[in-house]
């Protein structure tokens, strides 16, 4: 870390421009709803239509000054990464270029090739993700499932060591949260929505799940919505193993189950009741909210349809075409 501090600190006085711009875009996107509720609540029953023009015109510019300032602020963040990694790049290809043939055979080209390539680019991930998202983090609570089953995973299984079927970015995430990966002695595994499964991958996973090591899964879904249709998710990579090696997981953390709304509970701070529970899918959004308690909202957006509703005699509280059709009731 103190490596790529010394890279950035050049840029420090751009970054902290862009991070100051990004506050005010995440203000701006926060009185968004406040000025509506206001608007509707306040306004509107006062039938005065300069006052609600007005307010109209309020709401209008917060709008326009939050996707102005996150457009400028992410194309100053994409500036600072980009730099950065060229500098870094340049002095790694340097030093490269001055080893000894005994030492380039000892790292091996492969080794070399991903340290220019896959390491610096992840570098670029990384410094680009601090600054459009630093300052958005204290006002928006993100929580994923993969998320949500490392901390299960540090809480049963402290201080073992896990194969993670997972993506690149996934799996340094999962570090950053204080996972113990090794992929050649596991005690146990967990499973992630891989978008780059392979055979050799699958073939692992099943060995270990066979050989009867705790088993844990992010989520259930079975399709993961695409531009050209659907993908198969994790959902289907389990029934997968599943018929393989003859096991389920222990326990699947992401929606329907307990997992992932016991971590929102806890991040969060309110009380199930207080919560509602949008998404596009019956049998996890939907279920999951039925199931616990809270508001439960479906949108026609992804994978569920009317018919499947009558169908499945699953039955949201309420139903909307698109998630904007949500706003007249915020």
């Amino acid at each position: 870390m103190k490596v790529i501090l010394h890279y950035i600190k050049p840029f420090i006085p751009r970054m902290s421009v862009g991070i100051s711009i990004k506050f005010i875009g995440a203000v701006m996107e926060l009185l968004l709803p406040w000025i509506l509720s206001y608007l509707i609540d306040d306004i509107v029953p006062l039938r005065d239509i300069g006052l609600i023009l007005l307010w109209g015109g309020a709401m209008v510019l917060a709008a326009v000054a939050a996707l102005v300032t996150n457009i400028v602020a992410n194309r100053m963040a994409a500036w600072v990464a980009q730099h950065t990694t060229q500098a870094l790049r340049h002095d790694l290809f340097e030093k490269i270029s001055y080893l000894s043939c005994s030492h380039i055979d000892s790292y091996t080209i492969p080794s070399l090739e991903s340290r220019l390539t896959s390491d610096t680019y992840n570098v670029h991930q990384m410094i680009g993700m601090i600054q459009r998202m630093g300052v958005r983090a204290p006002f928006l609570n993100v929580l994923t499932s993969a998320q949500a089953a490392a901390r299960y995973c540090l809480r049963e299984h402290a201080g073992q060591r896990a194969y993670v079927l997972c993506s690149e970015p996934v799996r340094a995430e999962l570090e950053e949260l204080g996972l113990l990966i090794d992929n050649e002695r596991p005690d146990y595994v967990l499973a992630t929505y891989d978008t780059t499964l392979t055979y050799e991958k699958l073939t692992r996973l099943c060995d270990l799940v066979r050989a009867g090591l705790p088993f844990v899964a992010t989520h259930p879904d079975l399709n993961c919505p695409t531009e050209t249709g659907f993908a198969p998710d994790l959902g289907a990579m389990l029934a997968l193993v599943e018929a393989s090696a003859g096991r389920r997981p222990d326990v699947i953390i992401g929606k329907p189950n307990a997992g992932i709304v016991e971590e929102a509970l806890r991040l969060t701070g309110l009380a199930r009741e207080e919560l509602a529970m949008v998404g596009d899918r019956l049998y996890t959004d939907v279920e999951t909210g039925l199931r616990f308690g809270m508001l439960s909202i479906l949108v026609l957006t992804g994978e569920a349809t009317l018919s499947d509703v009558e169908r499945t005699g699953v039955r949201p509280d309420l139903i909307f075409e698109r998630l904007s059709a949500m706003n007249a009731y915020l």
